[in-house]
Parts: structure tokens; C-alpha cells; sequence
């Protein structure tokens, strides 16, 4: 394991310039870098997004840990004008509002999706709420009022009716033309299908993830649907058609995880690069991945895919090179 760390640490890539260059270029050459501080002040971007970005995707935080002395002094003599101002991001919008506003003063419109979005029986894009006209929220989105989250915490998750994994943000209960005709497209057209049975099977995703998911769509079906049709058993029954296999992402993470722990270079899937010091520095962004080889191939310690004696080891091994 330690012969594994050290390698690690000589091979982490020297592909980013030290704070001291970013922070120099910042002022050396102002028309390359775009400033993000008042788009983060308003709330119209994450509180860890970048406080600066350049062209080139390289990013700076103003409350990192590696930042120079100097530069606090220097950007309060500086003209915030000097560097381009973040576009698009505007704060939340009176439309926005107000539609937040009717989810708490009309909540019999409204349907909440959120518990089947964490349960993975809905796309994570798909909408938090939406109403019987087709209105849609996000708790996420950039337009969100800063007074959300508390109200929604006082209202509780009774006040709305919980929406279904049909999508069709009316009640509970969707048309059974709709599912039937759903389930004529997963036989008609069985290569713009995922079939996930076996991937539920073993473990590969939660149990109430669909049954069959459409590509690039957010329609699914499930085989415990009390609104399925009569004929989907003898349809199965015959024939297999060709159905996309989804990858079993559980278990590709587990391949790399393997890989990179592992003392036989011979086995290796390519050289891994550690990105964890320079995350902490701020000199990446911390969405970046926290390992990646020389496939191009990425692995993150916080990721759900992680298994727990990756983790394990993985503190066992820093705390072996510490």
C-alpha cells in the first residue's frame, strides 16, 4: 500500500499552474478571466463556485487556502469592472417568485416529486414540484428564492400530494391508456429502451428504479405497477428483443477502485494521478475528480458508487504515507 501512495504522489500531474501564476495572470491580463463574485453574492451561482474563471477553465477562490498575501490588498485597489462580468446568471426572477409563492398558497395544485427523485424512480432533473398546469420547480435552480428551504421545512412534506414516477405531476393516479401505450413502445421499439431488471437484480441501482427507462427521456415503466396491462407478461415471456443494457456502474467503480489500490502494477488499468492536495488548495475546482488515470478514467471518494472498503483503505494507505 505504500509503495502505491508514494506513486501517487510522484505522479501527480503538473498540469495546473501554482496559485501565485493564476493570481498573477488574474491582473496581468484581466480580459481572459471572467468575474463571478456579485453573480455568487446574489446567489445566482453556487457559494463554491469560482470567484474568477479564465478562458482556459482555470478557476480561483478567494477564500482558499493557498491564496497569496498580496492579493486581498490588490483587489480592493482594482476596479471590479477590469474583468468581465458573469453573464445570464441574473438573481431569482418575479416569475420565479411567484410561482413559489402559489406552491405555499395553493398547494392542492401542486404534486411533490421529491421523494421519488431520491428514491431514483424519476430522472434527478426531473422537476421537485409541478403543478396541474405544467408549471415546474427546482430546488436547485438559480432562480430559487433564498426564502425556500425554511418554508419548506415549516410546511412539511404532507402539505403537497406526492407525485408519481409517470411523471405526469397530477395525481397519483395516470391514465392506464398512457402506461399501456408506454408499454407498446418498450416492445415496438426496443432500441430506445434500458432494460434494468437485471441490474436491479443485482444491486446495481435502487430497487425502485424503473423496470425499463427510455433513452434520453424521463418515461419508465415498472413491472409492479398495478396499472400494467395484462399482456406485458406473455410479451416478455416470448422472445427477448434487444433492449439496451445500462452498464452496471457500481460495479466499473469497484473494477477502478480495485485498480488503483492494487500493489501489482501488472494489472494496472494505467498510471492514476492524485488530485486530492490540489483540490484542497483550491487551485482545481472540488467538483473535479479526486482520481484519474492516464485512460482518462475518474474516480471520486465521495461518489454513491464508492464501496466502503475503498474508503476504508484508502484512509488506512494516507494514514500509512502521513
Amino acid at each position: 500500500l505504500s509503495a502505491a501512495a508514494g506513486a501517487w504522489e510522484e505522479l501527480q500531474a503538473p498540469a495546473f499552474a501554482d496559485a501565485e501564476e493564476l493570481w498573477q495572470s488574474l491582473f496581468k491580463s484581466p480580459d481572459r478571466w471572467t468575474d463571478y463574485r456579485a453573480a455568487k453574492g446574489a446567489g445566482s451561482v453556487s457559494p463554491r463556485h469560482p470567484d474568477f474563471k479564465n478562458n482556459e477553465g482555470a478557476a480561483l477562490w478567494i477564500d482558499s487556502k493557498n491564496l497569496p498575501d498580496w492579493v486581498q490588498a490588490k483587489l480592493g485597489r482594482v476596479k471590479s469592472q477590469k474583468w468581465k462580468e458573469a453573464e445570464g446568471l441574473a438573481a431569482p426572477s418575479a416569475a420565479s417568485a411567484d410561482l413559489w409563492e402559489n406552491l405555499f398558497e395553493s398547494p392542492e395544485r401542486w404534486s411533490d416529486f421529491r421523494a421519488v427523485k431520491s428514491s431514483g424512480e424519476v430522472s434527478p432533473r426531473f422537476p421537485d414540484f409541478k403543478s396541474d398546469d405544467g408549471d415546474a420547480l427546482w430546488l436547485d435552480s438559480r432562480g430559487t428564492p433564498e426564502w425556500v428551504p425554511e418554508r419548506l421545512a415549516t410546511a412539511g412534506a404532507g402539505a403537497w400530494r406526492e407525485g408519481s414516477p409517470g411523471g405526469s405531476g397530477q395525481a397519483s393516479i395516470v391514465d392506464p391508456a398512457e402506461k399501456e401505450a408506454l408499454w407498446r413502445e418498450v416492445f415496438d421499439s426496443p432500441e430506445d429502451w434500458s432494460d434494468y431488471r437485471e441490474l436491479k437484480s443485482a444491486g446495481g441501482v435502487k430497487p425502485r428504479y424503473p423496470d425499463f427507462k427510455k433513452l434520453n427521456d424521463d418515461k419508465a415503466v415498472w413491472l409492479d405497477d398495478r396499472q400494467i396491462p395484462d399482456w406485458v407478461a406473455k410479451e416478455l415471456a416470448l422472445a427477448p428483443r434487444k433492449w439496451h443494457l445500462p452498464e452496471n456502474k457500481m460495479a466499473k467503480a469497484e473494477a477502478l477502485w480495485r485498480d488503483l489500490l492494487s500493489m501489482d502494477s501488472d494489472d494496472s488499468e494505467g498510471i492514476w494521478f492524485d488530485f486530492r492536495g490540489k483540490k484542497q488548495e483550491g487551485l482545481i475546482s472540488h467538483k473535479h475528480p479526486d482520481f484519474r488515470n492516464s485512460n482518462d478514467e475518474a474516480l471520486w471518494v465521495d461518489s454513491w458508487s464508492t464501496p466502503a472498503w475503498a474508503v476504508k483503505k484508502l484512509k488506512e494507505l494516507d494514514e500509512e504515507v502521513a
